[in-house]
């Protein structure tokens, strides 16, 4: 649950901006196996878009509170959604609340 902002033009795009709180997220997955070393990461993270994009121009995802955006998937030209993965290099031992910023160019679905 987010206030978004966007402008949609005559010709189809769009621009999207949002500053979406998200809590429950915990940087807890080791990347070297067997070992407990940095950087650790995030299971999925998935935000719905309030418009559906059919081509993506630019998406850029940072966050908040020390972790940094990895794994963005751009692979679904028609998205109603961005998906990504956290990575901090210290662990989190309890569920976290970061806010992460979404900025989004691209063109409109026809509907």
């Amino acid at each position: 649950n987010t206030d978004w902002f966007y402008k949609e033009y005559s010709d189809g795009t769009i621009e999207l901006y949002a500053a979406v709180r998200m809590s429950k997220i915990k940087c807890d997955h080791s990347t070297t196996t067997g070992t407990e070393t940095a950087p650790y990461y995030s299971s999925n993270v998935v935000i719905h878009l309030p418009k559906q994009i059919n081509e993506i121009n630019s998406l850029q995802i940072t966050a908040g509170g020390g972790a940094m955006v990895m794994c963005k998937d751009t692979s679904n030209l028609s998205m109603s959604y961005v998906s990504f993965s956290l990575a901090k290099f210290t662990k989190d031992a309890l569920d976290t609340a970061y806010l992460i910023y979404v900025d989004i160019k691209g063109i409109l679905s026809v509907s």
